[in-house]
């Protein structure tokens, strides 16, 4: 007779996702891995979602042997992995249920392995739009070989599900793949996407970032689409930076304008503030010297975060005295010194390793050196979420 812990009786979601959590932590590994499995298939997202994540923290080549059976619809090989790991046959989840294979996918983003690779690389093209785009998530998040993440996401490119479509735009903008601009100008022109915004920047960067072309009517058309997002407070952020890569002069006014909106949030009127910064307009220097001195802190530690985006030279004392200091935008400071990177900033977070007031900080100053030494580009905003 089987031992499984089935939750079936707790009828309430959150209450099952609490029994979840408490269980793994206190059953012995191999029955926590069995209670994830089986959770692949809850009916409530959140616990799916989570136990994919969880798994994600306990992958080893007998887990990713399962996870990756179950993308491959390998029954053979999904029934022996679950034998070899002591889980129950009523644990093992549906490899046709797409639900299980979206989550799957987000377990595997934790897995640099070949196999996973692989594994996401066929899900990239499943039958479910859900199981693409969290594909293509995950080999995001792997950052695999160029070659191998062109071919999952260029079939994806036109792909039939707008957001599929999206993500994969995004990634080709972000790899600077500008030969895949036509096929990107068509996902941005289709009406069934009615020239989404996401397609908008993923041109803007190609172009401005990257060198591909369009035709000077398209690229009228980007601007102004990018120029009219201003007027969304959701996208003033977003549309400001594509403005941006563009070079986008005739920007200039519709942006100043935003620094005089009444009922905008004071840090979109410093997005739109750094925007002018950029585009070589003096107002957005005016609007900046201003923020530093502001009342509310958050406008403070922004204008603090936009100085080290910026590189700005006449702040630049401003920024490391403050990073050295116990002032409440200390961490800010520092993080900004982080995205303001190079050989000028190291000595500086060097010494706050060494002699910073707070003995968190100095571990943080410690943290962004390492990142600044490693290859990839410091993001301050994913280092301070990991760091939560």
């Amino acid at each position: 007779m089987s031992d499984y812990l089935s939750l079936d009786e707790i009828p309430h979601p959150e209450g099952r996702l609490d029994e979840i959590l408490m269980q793994i932590e206190e059953r012995p590994r191999e029955k926590a891995i069995e209670l994830l499995v089986g959770s692949l298939t809850d009916p409530y997202p959140p616990i799916r979602h989570r136990a994919g994540e969880e798994l994600g923290l306990r992958l080893d080549s007998e887990v990713i042997q399962l996870l990756c059976a179950i993308l491959q619809g390998d029954i053979g090989t999904l029934e022996a992995a679950a034998r070899a790991l002591g889980i129950a046959r009523e644990a093992i989840p549906d490899p046709d249920d797409p639900h299980v294979r979206q989550v799957v996918c987000l377990a595997l983003q934790f897995s640099d392995a070949p196999a996973s690779i692989e594994a996401l690389s066929m899900a990239a093209s499943d039958e479910a739009a859900d199981v693409r785009y969290q594909a293509l998530v995950a080999l995001h998040e792997l950052a695999i070989e160029p070659d191998r993440l062109r071919d999952a996401v260029y079939p994806r490119l036109d792909d039939a599900d707008p957001e599929v479509a999206t993500v994969a735009a995004q990634m080709a903008a972000e790899a600077g793949w500008a030969e895949a601009t036509d096929r990107i100008v068509e996902g941005w022109e289709s009406l069934e996407r009615g020239g989404d915004l996401s397609f908008a920047l993923a041109l803007a960067e190609l172009v401005g970032e990257y060198g591909a072309e369009l035709d000077e009517d398209r690229l009228e058309r980007l601007v102004d689409e990018l120029t009219e997002a201003l007027e969304d407070e959701r996208t003033v952020a977003a549309a400001s930076r594509g403005l941006v890569m563009l070079g986008a002069e005739r920007a200039r006014e519709p942006l100043s304008d935003l620094l005089d909106r009444w009922f905008i949030h004071p840090l979109l009127r410093l997005e739109a503030a750094g925007a002018l910064i950029e585009l070589g307009d003096p107002r957005g220097r005016d609007h900046l010297e201003d923020a530093i001195e502001h009342r509310r802190r958050d406008v403070r530690g922004y204008a603090l975060r936009i100085v080290g985006r910026l590189q700005l030279d006449e702040h630049f004392e401003r920024l490391t005295d403050t990073a050295l200091s116990d002032d409440y935008h200390a961490d800010t400071a520092l993080l900004a010194l982080g995205e303001w990177g190079g050989e000028a900033v190291e000595p500086l977070l060097k010494e706050a390793t060494r002699r910073h007031p707070d003995d968190e900080l100095r571990t943080l100053a410690e943290r962004i050196l390492e990142h600044l030494r490693s290859p990839k580009q410091f993001d301050a905003d994913a280092f301070w979420t990991g760091l939560e």
